[in-house]
């Protein structure tokens, strides 16, 4: 059977939420937001592209 999505990001949710607590999880899932935002615009910069869109 294939795990769905959703069922992923529940399990993972409920893990990191069990090991760093609810706000130490926000904090990180926010930081994961930052890192990967910031990839993007190193790869549109790399390509040639000044915007992200």
């Amino acid at each position: 059977m294939i795990t769905t999505d959703t069922e992923i990001r529940l399990k993972g949710l409920k893990a990191l939420t069990a090991s760093l607590g609810d706000v130490e999880a926000e904090r990180f899932i926010s930081l994961i937001q930052i890192c990967l935002s910031v990839l993007l615009w190193l790869c549109c910069i790399e390509q040639g592209q000044s915007k992200m869109t």
